[in-house]
């Protein structure tokens, strides 16, 4: 599972978006884009990172409070069929 969440400005920096797999490593953190809509930000990070560790594979998404958490599995897992 892959956890996005926003990150936000500081004095020195513009705000962020983390994806970190469950577990804490791998991550990836993104600038924020002020013109693109909240979950489209959390779907660039999750996609990125999604992409290096297992680019063969789709994801599915549920909006938290505070998080936006990704699933991703094979294809077929994904759209509830048995695995082959």
């Amino acid at each position: 599972m892959i956890v996005t969440k926003y990150v936000p400005a500081t004095d020195t920096e513009g705000a962020k978006v983390k994806a970190v797999v469950e577990g804490g490593t791998p991550s990836i953190t993104l600038p924020w884009r002020g013109s693109t809509d909240s979950l489209s930000n959390h779907k660039r990070a999750a996609v990125a990172l999604r992409n290096i560790i297992a680019p063969q594979t789709v994801m599915a998404c549920y909006v938290g409070t505070t998080r936006v958490f990704w699933l991703i599995g094979k294809p077929n897992i994904i759209v509830g069929e048995t695995e082959q």
